[in-house]
C-alpha cells in the first residue's frame, strides 16, 4: 500500500503539493483547538469545583467569566476553522480529480500511435472520469482524513498522559487492537470487492460503447437484449460488492456503543479507586470523557478512510502510470522540414512482426501539383502505409527524402505541420459550420477576425451557402452532426484541410458511402487545389481517375 500511495504523490505536482501542506497545516491547528476545548474544559470545572458548581458566584469572577469567553472564541475559531479545512480539502480535491484527468487526455497526444491503439473509447473513458475519481476521493481524500485525525490523536493523547499515562495506554490498546484486528481480517476481501468494481466497470463501459457503435445492427436484428441483460447482471454483482465494500468500512462503527461502555467503565473503576475527591473524580471523569468523545470518531475516520483505501487501490492497479506522469517536457525532434517541393519515399517495408510483411521495396516520388491515389485488397496494408507517410508509424526499413535531403518524420512535430489529415470518420463539434471548418475556436479567438477574408473567399470558392442549403453558416446548432447528411459532414472535413492551408493533404476513403452528386463536388474541390501534394486512398474509380499517380499495395 505504502508504495503505491507514494506513486500517487509523485504524481502530484509542486502547486496541489503545496496545497496539501496547507491542509496539513490547518489538520494541526484544528487538532490544537480541539485539544484546546479539552484543556479549558478542565479549567472551567476546576473552577466550579471551587465555587461547589454555583453557577451565580463562579460567573461573577472575573476570572471565571475571561475563561468563558476564552471558551467560546475557541469554540467559535474551531467551528470557522473546520468549515472552511473542509471545504478546502473538498475543493482541493475536486481540483486535482480535474488536473489528472485532464493530464491523461493531454498525456494520450504524446502516446505513439501503436501506443495509442491499445486504448478502446470505453477504456479511455473509463480511466479518465471514473478511475480518477476513485484515486483522489477514494485514496488520496481518505488519506488527508487519516492525517488530520492522527495529529487530533497525538495532541489529546498528551493531554490525557498528563493525568494518567497507565491507562492513557490502556485504552488506546483496546482501540488501536480492535481496529487493527478488523482491518488486517478484512484487508484482502476488501482489495478483492473493489477489484471486482473496477473490472465489472471495465466491461460496463465496453457493453455501451458497443450498444452506441452497433445501434443499427442490434436494433434491426433485435440483437440487444443479450447486451441488456449482460449489462444489469454485471451491474448488479458490482452493486453487491460496493455494498459488501461500504459495509466492511463501516464495521467498526458496530463496536462503537460497546468501547464507549467498557471505556467508561474502566475510568470510574480507575477514578474511584484512586485517592481523589469527589468533586475531583467528576472533573476527570469529564476530561476523559470529552477526549473518548473526540478520539472514538477520529479512530473510526482513520480504520474507514484505510479500508476506503484498501478498496480502491485497484483502481490505481488499472490505470497505465506512464499516462498520469507529468510529460510536459517531452523530446521534440529538432530535425525540421523546409517547403516541400520534392518527396521521395524509398524500398519501404514494414511488418508488424518478421514472420508477415505487409509490404517491401515500395518506392513513391510526387512533387507539388501531383495527386497520388493508392489502392488495394482489404488488408494489403493501405491504411499503414498513410500512417508511415503521415509519421505515426516508424517503417522497418527504407528512406524518406525531402526536396532530395534524407529526413526523419516519425513522430516529427515539423513533419505535423505541414499535413492535414481527412479521416472517415468525420470530426463534427456542436457549433456552426464556419466553426467546424475553420477550428479557429480550438486555437485562438483573435484568429476569428483576422481570417475573416480568407473565410469568405471559401465561402464564395465553394459557394458554401448552397453546399448548406437551408442552414445559417455562422449559427450554432446543438447536435449538428446528427442534422448533416453524410456528404455535407465529408465537404467539412476536405474543407478543413483546405482551410489549414497545409502542404500535404491526406484523404481516406472521402467518397465512400456518398452519392453521385457530392462525388463530383469533391472532385472538383481536389481538381482546384494549388501547389499542394494530395494523397489518397480511395476504391472509388471515379475519384481515382482524377489521380495522376496511382499505386496498388
Amino acid at each position: 500500500m505504502l508504495n503505491k500511495l507514494y506513486k500517487i504523490y509523485s504524481l502530484i505536482n509542486n502547486k496541489y503539493k503545496t496545497s496539501l501542506f496547507i491542509i496539513t497545516i490547518l489538520s494541526i491547528l484544528i487538532a490544537i483547538f480541539d485539544t484546546g476545548v479539552v484543556i479549558i474544559l478542565s479549567f472551567i470545572f476546576d473552577y466550579l469545583i471551587d465555587y461547589k458548581f454555583d453557577l451565580y458566584p463562579a460567573l461573577n469572577d472575573y476570572k471565571n467569566s475571561f475563561i468563558l469567553i476564552a471558551f467560546m472564541a475557541v469554540i467559535f475559531t474551531h467551528f470557522v476553522l473546520n468549515i472552511f479545512n473542509n471545504w478546502f480539502q473538498v475543493y482541493y480535491i475536486q481540483l486535482l480529480g480535474t488536473e489528472l484527468s485532464t493530464r491523461i487526455l493531454k498525456n494520450f497526444f504524446k502516446l505513439s500511435f501503436i501506443e495509442s491503439t491499445k486504448y478502446s473509447l470505453s477504456k479511455l473513458t473509463k480511466e479518465v472520469i471514473q478511475d480518477i475519481q476513485r484515486i483522489v476521493t477514494g485514496i488520496v481524500y481518505p488519506i488527508i482524513l487519516v492525517i488530520s485525525k492522527f495529529f487530533l490523536f497525538l495532541f489529546i493523547g498528551l493531554i490525557l498522559a498528563k493525568y494518567d499515562i497507565s491507562v492513557f495506554i490502556i485504552i488506546n490498546i483496546i482501540f488501536v487492537t480492535i481496529y487493527v484486528l478488523i482491518f488486517q481480517f478484512l484487508k484482502k476481501n476488501l482489495y478483492a470487492h473493489g477489484s471486482v468494481v473496477t473490472k465489472i466497470n471495465k466491461i460496463r463501459f465496453s457493453i455501451i460503447n458497443d450498444i452506441k457503435n452497433g445501434f443499427i445492427n442490434l436494433k434491426i436484428n433485435k440483437n440487444y437484449e443479450k447486451l441488456i441483460n449482460n449489462f444489469y447482471s454485471k451491474s448488479k454483482k458490482m452493486a453487491n460488492s460496493t455494498a459488501l465494500g461500504q459495509v466492511m468500512t463501516q464495521t467498526p462503527r458496530f463496536f462503537l456503543d460497546l468501547l464507549i461502555f467498557l471505556c467508561l467503565i474502566l475510568l470510574m473503576l480507575f477514578v474511584f479507586n484512586s485517592k481523589n475527591s469527589n468533586f475531583e473524580i467528576v472533573n476527570i471523569l469529564v476530561i476523559y470523557a470529552s477526549a473518548i468523545y473526540r478520539l472514538l470518531p477520529a479512530f473510526n475516520t482513520i480504520y474507514s478512510s484505510l479500508s476506503t483505501v484498501q478498496n480502491n487501490l485497484a483502481s490505481f492497479d488499472e490505470i497505465n502510470f506512464n499516462v498520469l506522469k507529468d510529460l510536459d517536457n517531452t523530446n521534440i525532434k529538432e530535425q525540421k522540414i523546409p517547403k516541400i517541393r520534392e518527396l521521395r519515399l524509398e524500398n519501404i517495408q514494414f511488418g508488424y512482426d518478421k514472420s508477415k510483411t505487409l509490404f517491401s521495396d515500395l518506392n513513391i516520388a510526387l512533387k507539388q501539383n501531383d495527386i497520388l491515389g493508392i489502392s488495394g485488397e482489404v488488408g494489403s496494408g493501405k491504411s499503414t502505409f498513410i500512417k508511415i507517410f503521415l509519421g505515426l508509424i516508424k517503417p522497418n526499413k527504407g528512406k524518406i527524402f525531402v526536396n532530395s535531403n534524407e529526413v526523419d518524420i516519425f513522430e516529427n512535430d515539423h513533419w505535423f505541420e505541414k499535413l492535414s489529415y481527412v479521416d472517415q470518420k468525420n470530426l463534427i463539434f456542436d457549433t456552426n459550420i464556419i466553426d467546424n471548418i475553420t477550428l479557429d475556436f480550438l486555437k485562438n479567438k483573435n484568429l476569428i477576425s483576422t481570417n475573416q477574408q480568407k473565410i469568405n473567399d471559401l465561402t464564395n470558392k465553394f459557394d458554401l451557402k448552397n453546399l448548406f442549403k437551408g442552414y445559417d453558416l455562422n449559427k450554432d446548432y446543438h447536435d449538428l452532426e446528427a442534422m448533416l447528411s453524410g456528404g455535407q459532414k465529408q465537404i467539412i472535413s476536405i474543407l478543413r484541410g483546405i482551410y489549414e492551408d497545409k502542404e500535404i493533404i491526406f484523404l481516406d476513403e472521402p467518397t465512400n458511402n456518398l452519392d453521385i452528386y457530392y462525388k463530383k463536388i469533391i472532385n472538383s474541390i481536389l481538381l482546384s487545389l494549388k501547389d499542394k501534394i494530395v494523397i489518397i486512398v480511395s476504391h472509388d474509380k471515379m475519384l481515382l481517375e482524377i489521380c495522376n499517380h496511382n499505386k496498388v499495395i
